[in-house]
C-alpha cells in the first residue's frame, strides 16, 4: 500500500513556499498511522466509508489541522489522494473552487498576505482608547479596538426627561434614558452610539410578536457560531457519557476551551440534537442524543460529517422549528418583513417583538448586538469590515455560509437571499412542508401553497423558497409517495394533500433520500419530533438547560 509520510520529507521542491508546512512537537495521528488516511486502496465500500470516518475523527483533534488544510489546498499536486485535515479529495476540490471564485486565481498569495498581516497585528500590543476617543463620534460600534468590545458599564445616566413607553419592562425603560457624556470619568467608558437607543414611538416597521414557542434566551452561544465538527463531537461525547458537561474533563474530551464547550452544548441543544433532563433541583443535567441526533450523526447515520448541503438546510430548518432557542434568528428569517435589514432597525424590531410577546425581561442592546453578530458570522463568509481575516478558515469554520442565506453590505446591512432554497434538495423541502403542516393538522388533510410560502415560520420564509422550487419539490414527493398529492382546490389555489399523518410521512420522504437510515439504526426520530408542534412545546423555563428564562435576557 502506498502510504504518505507527513513529515519534512513530504515538503518537496514542488510545494508552494508561501503556505508553510505545519509542524508540531507532538506526534500527529497521521504520523502514527499513515495507512488510516489512505482509503483509496480499500475495495469494500462500507469499510472504505468507515475508514474515512475514523480518519476524519482523528483529524478533528489534531493541533495543526488548520495549517494542514491550508497546505493541502495550496498544493493539489502533492495531495491528490487520501484524507488531509478531515477532507477528501472531492471536498478539497470544492474548497479550492470557492477560494478561486472569492479571491481569484492567486488566492494562495491573498491568504498568505492575510496571515502575515494578522501575525503583525498580533505582535503589536493593542493600545486602549482614551476617554476622549471613547466619547468621540469616530469611535463607533464597528470600530472598537481588537479584543475590546464596547459596553455600557460605567456610564452615568441623567434622570429621564420624558415618560418611558407604557407596557414595557424596567429593562426596556432603561433604554429610553439619555446619558450624560460629560459625566464620564477617567475610569469609565462611554457607550458607543446606538448601543442603548430608546424604543421609538413611531416606526415604519410592523410590530409582530414572538410566538410562545420562541424562548427568550440570548447570547448563550458565547458569540461562537457553529463550526465544522462541533455537532459530531458533542454527539459522540454525550453518547459515551451523558454527564460529560458536568465534569471538568469536558474540555479534554471535547478538545476545546471552557467557553467553547458551553457554546457546543448550546448549539447541539438548539438544533434539537440533544435533550437535557434534570432529575431534581441542584442536580446536574443528563445530556443525551435525541433520535434525530442519532439518525444524523451515528456512525452509520445519514450524514455525520455534514458533507451534503441538504443536511445544512435540514439543520437550519430544525434550528427555527419549535421550540426555538434563537430569537434573533427567528426574527430575521420569520418575522421581519424586509429583505434588507439595517443593524439599528433590526435591534428595534426585535425589541418590539419581545415587548409584544410580553417577555418578563427584554434583552439589552448589547446582548442583541452579540446575537446579530453571531448570526451574521454563521451565514456569511466574512465582509469587508472584518478584514484582515483568514478567508480559508472562514470557509471551514462557517459551514452554514454554503447555504447562501444572507450577505452583508460594507455598511453593515444584512441582505437576505430571496432564492437561497433553489439549491435545497427536493426531499428536504418536502420534509419541511409536511412537518410544518403537522403543526396545525396532525392527521390527514391539506395545506395551501400560500401558507407554505408566506406563513411566518413556513418553509418559504425559513428556507428562502420561490413558488417554482416549492411546487417542483412537492411534485417530486408526490411521485414517489402515493400518500402525498398536489391538487387544485378549484379556485386556482394549489394545495398539498396528505392521506396519513404528515409528520410520519415527512420522515418517510426524508429518510428515503438518505438511504433508509431509520431501518438501519433502529431509531424513530418522528417520535421525539412530536414536540415540534407549537402546542407541545415545553415551558420556556425548561428550554435552555433548566435555567429560568429571565436570566438569559440580562
Amino acid at each position: 500500500m502506498r502510504s504518505r509520510i507527513r513529515t519534512r520529507n513530504a515538503v518537496s521542491a514542488l510545494a508552494d513556499e508561501r503556505i508553510p508546512f505545519p509542524h508540531t512537537e507532538h506526534p500527529t495521528p497521521c504520523q502514527d498511522d499513515p495507512a488510516l488516511f489512505a482509503f483509496e486502496e480499500i475495495a469494500d465500500r462500507l469499510q472504505r466509508t468507515k475508514t474515512i470516518a475514523r480518519a476524519k475523527l482523528a483529524c478533528s483533534g489534531c493541533p495543526v489541522v488548520q495549517g494542514c488544510l491550508k497546505w493541502a489546498l495550496a498544493n493539489p499536486s502533492l495531495t491528490p489522494r487520501g484524507v488531509w485535515a478531515a477532507t477528501t479529495p472531492g471536498k478539497r476540490g470544492t474548497l479550492r473552487n470557492g477560494l478561486v471564485q472569492r479571491l481569484g486565481d492567486d488566492w494562495v498569495g491573498v491568504v498568505a498576505d492575510q496571515d502575515r498581516r494578522r501575525e503583525q497585528q498580533q505582535a503589536t500590543p493593542a493600545v486602549p482608547p482614551t476617554v476622549r476617543e471613547q466619547i468621540s463620534p469616530a469611535w463607533s460600534w464597528s470600530s472598537s479596538p481588537p479584543g475590546r468590545s464596547p459596553t455600557s458599564r460605567g456610564v452615568n445616566r441623567s434622570p429621564p426627561s420624558a415618560a418611558p413607553p407604557t407596557g414595557v419592562s424596567s429593562n426596556a425603560r432603561s433604554l429610553a434614558r439619555p446619558r450624560s457624556v460629560a459625566a464620564v470619568g477617567p475610569r469609565t467608558r462611554a457607550a458607543p452610539p446606538d448601543c442603548h437607543s430608546p424604543l421609538p414611538q413611531e416606526t415604519s416597521m410592523p410590530t409582530p410578536a414572538f410566538p410562545s414557542y420562541v424562548a427568550p434566551v440570548h447570547a448563550r452561544h458565547g458569540s461562537y457560531s457553529p463550526r465544522y465538527g462541533w455537532l459530531l463531537k458533542t454527539h459522540l461525547a454525550v453518547q459515551d457519557n451523558p454527564r460529560v458537561f458536568a465534569t471538568a474533563r469536558a474540555i479534554v474530551e471535547l478538545g476545546a476551551g471552557k467557553s467553547t464547550v458551553a457554546s457546543m452544548r448550546f448549539w447541539s441543544s438548539a438544533f434539537k440534537l440533544t435533550d437535557e433532563v434534570r432529575h431534581g433541583p441542584g442536580t446536574a443535567s443528563d445530556v443525551t442524543p435525541t433520535a434525530r441526533g442519532r439518525w444524523l450523526f451515528d456512525e452509520d447515520g445519514a450524514d455525520p460529517y455534514l458533507e451534503q448541503d441538504g443536511s445544512l438546510f435540514l439543520l437550519h430548518w430544525w434550528l427555527l422549528a419549535p421550540p426555538c432557542r434563537v430569537p434573533a434568528w427567528f426574527y430575521t428569517f420569520c418575522l421581519s418583513p424586509f429583505a434588507r435589514l439595517e443593524p439599528g432597525s433590526l435591534r428595534e424590531g426585535m425589541l418590539r417583538a419581545s415587548a409584544a410577546a410580553n417577555w418578563r425581561r427584554l434583552p439589552t442592546a448589547a446582548t442583541l448586538h452579540r446575537d446579530i453578530s453571531c448570526m451574521i458570522r454563521m451565514y456569511t463568509t466574512g465582509s469587508a469590515h472584518e478584514q484582515p481575516r483568514t478567508t480559508l478558515e472562514d470557509l471551514v469554520d462557517r459551514p452554514f455560509s454554503a447555504l447562501g442565506m444572507m450577505s452583508v453590505a460594507p455598511d453593515g446591512a444584512v441582505h437576505l437571499s430571496p432564492s437561497a432554497g433553489t439549491s435545497a434538495p427536493t426531499a428536504v423541502v418536502g420534509y419541511a412542508c409536511l412537518e410544518y403542516a403537522s403543526r396545525s393538522t396532525p392527521g390527514p388533510g391539506s395545506i395551501s401553497f400560500g401558507r407554505l410560502l408566506h406563513d411566518d415560520a413556513g418553509p418559504g420564509r425559513v428556507l428562502r423558497l420561490q413558488p417554482r422550487e416549492l411546487r417542483r419539490a412537492l411534485q417530486a414527493a408526490a411521485t414517489r409517495h402515493p400518500q402525498v398529492g398536489v391538487a387544485d382546490s378549484g379556485d386556482g389555489t394549489m394545495v398539498l394533500t396528505f392521506s396519513c399523518p404528515p409528520l410520519a410521512l415527512a420522515w418517510d420522504v426524508l429518510d428515503e433520500s438518505y438511504g433508509r437510515v431509520r431501518q438501519r439504526l433502529g431509531v424513530h426520530p418522528e417520535q421525539d419530533a412530536r414536540g415540534s408542534r407549537p402546542g407541545d412545546a415545553r415551558p420556556v423555563e425548561q428550554l435552555a438547560f433548566g435555567e429560568p428564562a429571565s436570566k438569559d435576557s440580562r
